[in-house]
């Protein structure tokens, strides 16, 4: 992982603290962008189960016959 082998960089001075924090922070903040994205998931997988289309009556309506001749 880049943020363990940065923080064995930085105490001897190869590397910037600000390279450093901008490292971390750029890393929280993808773990808090995936965050939102698994709630944007959560809430589609809700709102798909409000989608399901029930017919109020079960069985044919009625019957539509096209006869020989009839025009159509």
């Amino acid at each position: 992982n880049k943020v363990e082998r940065y923080s064995k960089l930085l105490p001897g001075d190869f590397i910037s603290k600000l390279d450093y924090d901008v490292l971390v922070s750029n890393v929280e903040l993808t773990k808090g962008q995936i965050k939102i994205d698994e709630g944007d998931i959560a809430l589609a997988q809700i709102n798909l189960g409000y989608t399901n289309v029930v017919a109020p009556m079960d069985g044919m309506i009625s019957t539509f016959d096209i006869d020989e001749g009839n025009i159509v």
